[in-house]
């Protein structure tokens, strides 16, 4: 038997057909698109875009950039290192800065080590010069010192080779050695501290720069040169000569909390010795 509709069925189906028949032309607009011969409604938002248009997706935000490493490899050392990433092997000392916290001896490095790398580090188009020796006005007998006059025209060409100021070059060499690569009774004039020894005429210490030996022992010119080149680079890293001073004694700039060099007395004589070369632009850019 069947029964008859119930009033509220005759009332409610044709309510929904209604809303399927509505519900069917939504989803052909929205999300199929537009069928032929419909009438397209624009978007309030975009009157140009049929509504129901989905928005466009939001623009990528750029990625910053990682700060740049390096992993040791077998055979590396702090000054190979700075040669191939960052074109100079004398800005070692900015890497070792920024990673002192694992590395407390900048020749004690292992492979497999991740190194932390100044920012933009890249290999410089224009890398400094490899420390080569100046030639020697006349011939060096090891054991015995050049005379005066030799010794001079030897920093002035190496001052002249870097873009040192004459009286600086010959100031820091005064104060270091009083321009003597060896002592008396021959052997070479070495500068003893703890843990290390400065060595020759430019005091180069053999800790902080172990790729120079051991040819600075025993080379006068390559001593004078690689010294000279060695200050270059700080005055390139610091701007002004008075830092580039306090970093060749001390390897970098270091201030007390009163904001005076630690080593002041050391730039202090420098600069006195500097005077006696006639402190000329050199002098009177840093006083």
């Amino acid at each position: 038997m069947v029964s008859s509709p119930q009033p509220w069925q005759t009332t409610l189906t044709p309510l929904l057909a209604q809303f399927q028949q509505v519900a069917e032309q939504a989803l052909s607009t929205t999300y199929l698109g537009a069928l032929p011969g419909d009438n397209l409604v624009l978007s309030s938002a975009n009157p140009t875009a049929p509504a129901g248009t989905l928005p466009a997706p939001a623009a990528a935000q750029p990625t910053p950039a990682p700060a740049p490493t390096y992993t040791v490899k077998a055979g590396d050392s702090l000054i190979e290192i700075a040669k191939g990433q960052l074109g100079n092997g004398m800005r070692w000392q900015e890497i070792w800065d920024l990673n002192r916290s694992q590395l407390p001896n900048p020749n004690e490095i292992t492979p497999g080590q991740v190194l932390k790398m100044p920012a933009g580090s890249a290999p410089n188009p224009t890398p400094a010069p490899t420390p080569t020796p100046a030639p020697a006005p006349g011939p060096v007998t090891p054991g015995k010192n050049l005379p005066r006059a030799t010794i001079e025209a030897m920093l002035d060409q190496a001052a002249d080779q870097y873009g040192i100021p004459r009286d600086i070059l010959k100031g820091v060499a005064m104060h270091e050695s009083s321009w003597q690569q060896w002592e008396a009774d021959g052997s070479v004039k070495a500068g003893r501290n703890s843990g290390s020894t400065d060595w020759g005429i430019m005091q180069i210490n053999d800790y902080a720069h172990p790729d120079a030996f051991p040819r600075v022992k025993t080379d006068l010119a390559y001593n004078i040169d690689y010294g000279a080149q060695y200050l270059a680079s700080q005055y390139k890293r610091y701007g002004n000569w008075q830092d580039a001073i306090a970093a060749y004694n001390a390897g970098s700039v270091r201030r007390t909390g009163s904001g005076q060099y630690a080593n002041a007395q050391y730039v202090v004589a420098v600069l006195q010795d500097s005077r006696q070369f006639g402190g000329g632009p050199g002098f009177s850019a840093v006083a």
